[in-house]
């Protein structure tokens, strides 16, 4: 539980070395790189025992990858997406151990989440820490795949904002060779053309009621698409989950200037219904909407730090909630940590009782 404590409190420990990082933007910089680092050390190095089976599974593919001498795409599971063999092909030609695939693969989510961050959050060290403490993470620890599909996603939203189409298309497709379900982050590029407004507040409200009646088509299409069989089932602390969704939409839209699209970046926003609507059929159809919504999970990261530095709320009252929200979400994550396969944490080195 050590190491899982200073993952939680690290962007928390080097906030007390840098003062004013949003004023400076050297300091944000240094700031941002230097959280990385310490996060791709612990996650990267991590035993590949840790989390899910498929972490196990993606290194005991690199190391019979490592021993082949040509690229051959029979020798991966055909469940694997192409673009994924062909990035454990290349990583296996420069590097001759396994536990690379787990150190690249962290740096590449750590790192595109963190450029993320500084490049549209008004207080890093809170979105990191949301980053860290409210699941993303932990979900990227055991999805080795979607994580770097999400990664990708990351730079196609930046083609969003630009209002790029073909880059954004092209980025998508490149996100659908690493996982199938990146087709979902389409979407996005819609809300370039919505504007925040409370009312979108029903469009969550809709969103719900429509997947209660289109549940059954909604499973059986994406089971199709996806060559799978995906169940309802749902995993524990899914109601958490839940609360802290309405938490943020409910206290973003609270304490927002008036009207929000003032301080609220707006596909920022639309991301965050968006996501919550995908997490909520996990309940009344399938598992798989779960993983989806963690397309647009990262809004969450963005929204409530934004709306508490921009927000119609007084200096002292910001700290006062700014605390709150670092002692939840730090408490939340040591809390998820109980009898999970995450605990106790190993280095790779370790041997595993």
């Amino acid at each position: 539980m050590i190491m899982y404590g200073i993952l939680a409190v690290w962007p928390l420990f080097l906030k007390l070395f840098f003062q004013d990082i949003e004023k400076n933007p050297k300091k944000k910089k240094a700031y941002c790189v230097l959280c990385a680092i310490g996060l791709i050390l612990i996650v990267g190095l991590r035993s590949k025992y840790l989390g899910s089976n498929d972490t196990e599974s993606y290194y005991d593919i690199m190391k019979q990858t490592i021993k082949s001498k040509k690229y051959d795409v029979e020798m991966f599971d055909e469940k694997l997406e192409q673009g994924f063999t062909i990035f454990v092909w290349l990583l296996s030609r420069v590097f001759r151990k396994a536990q690379w695939i787990i150190v690249i693969s962290s740096a590449i989510y750590i790192s595109s989440f963190t450029v993320f961050v500084y490049k549209r959050s008004k207080n890093v060290s809170m979105s990191i820490t949301m980053f860290v403490c409210l699941g993303i993470l932990t979900f990227c620890m055991q999805g080795m795949r979607q994580a770097i599909a999400m990664s990708i996603c990351l730079l196609a939203y930046y083609f969003v904002e630009k209002k790029w189409l073909i880059p954004f298309i092209l980025a998508v497709l490149l996100a659908i060779t690493f996982h199938q379900s990146a087709i979902i982050f389409f979407v996005v590029y819609l809300f370039n053309y919505f504007k925040v407004k409370p009312a979108h507040i029903f469009i969550v409200v809709f969103g719900i009621i429509s997947t209660i009646f289109l549940s059954d088509y909604i499973v059986q299409t994406a089971n199709d698409y996806f060559q799978r069989e995906y169940t309802g089932t749902v995993s524990s602390g899914g109601f958490i989950a839940v609360a802290v969704y309405l938490i943020i939409i409910g206290f973003t839209a609270f304490i927002s200037k008036k009207p929000m699209r003032f301080n609220v970046d707006s596909r920022m926003f639309c991301m965050l219904l968006f996501g919550f609507v995908c997490f909520i059929e996990r309940y009344i159809g399938s598992q798989a909407s779960e993983r989806i919504s963690f397309y647009f999970a990262i809004s969450q990261a963005i929204i409530l730090p934004n709306a508490i530095e921009e927000g119609n709320i007084s200096k002292r009252d910001k700290f006062i909630i700014s605390i709150i929200v670092y002692t939840l979400c730090v408490g939340l994550f040591l809390y998820r940590l109980l009898n999970t396969k995450f605990l106790p944490y190993y280095f790779f080195w370790e041997l595993r009782n």
